[in-house]
């Protein structure tokens, strides 16, 4: 009888197997990357990999999975609790949540992720399935929640009624997703300093005074 395989093990295996992948890709990118690539770069035998993921998609779909797995951590970072159960207030939890999405790039495994993700989008433009799969994404693990967090922030009235949920999420995200392109151009950036930023503009704490109404003393 074969002995049987710890759960631990086999999480370790697939971790192999998904940075192995993920080095291929950001060196040969997803077209080109073969199954045999995985293989060496894992130091495994086929059978092996074959044995946790059947193809090349299968991989993907896990890479994807663990992005995904990622962006629900960061929302959950931005909506603790209170010791007795309340709702954070507005303000800190989107502080929070932009916070976990833009430091979370310090984690070295996330980082490795950036690259193959630019890849992956860059193919979606003439992949119609995995545009599709990056639509829905976007839609409906992002853009929904997000959208969702502003109205809350609206109803509580915390955030300005005339301020439009869905060009409010789309900017914010367009921070991250900044962020991601800049490491791609300059992995020394400060990932640190650049949240701080990002917060601050955000929260409109950049400026020390008010310069229409010293405009207005002035007349």
């Amino acid at each position: 009888m074969a002995p049987r395989v710890s759960d631990e093990h086999k999480e370790e295996r697939q971790a192999q197997i998904l940075r192995a992948a993920l080095a291929c890709f950001g060196e040969k990118g997803c077209q080109k990357t073969t199954m045999r690539d995985i293989c060496a770069r894992a130091g495994l035998s086929a059978g092996a990999v074959y044995s946790y993921f059947d193809s090349k998609e299968a991989i993907i779909a896990a890479i994807n999975s663990w992005c995904q797995q990622q962006n629900q951590a960061a929302f959950a970072a931005g909506a603790p609790l209170a010791e007795d159960d309340t709702p954070p207030d507005p303000r800190e939890g989107m502080r929070q949540t932009l916070r976990a999405f833009l430091l979370r790039c310090k984690d070295p495994q996330f980082r490795a992720v950036l690259r193959t993700d630019a890849m992956f989008l860059a193919e979606s433009l003439s992949n119609p399935t995995l545009m599709a799969d990056y639509t829905r994404m976007y839609e409906d693990e992002i853009m929904a929640r997000i959208v969702a967090g502003n109205r809350e922030a609206q109803a509580a009235g915390a955030l300005a009624a005339e301020v439009d949920p869905r060009a409010l999420a789309e900017v914010l995200f367009s921070i991250v997703q900044g962020l991601h392109t800049q490491l791609l151009l300059n992995p020394q950036l400060d990932i640190v300093a650049y949240t701080r930023m990002a917060e601050a503009m955000v929260l409109g704490e950049l400026w020390t005074r008010d310069t229409e109404q010293d405009d207005n003393k002035s007349r």
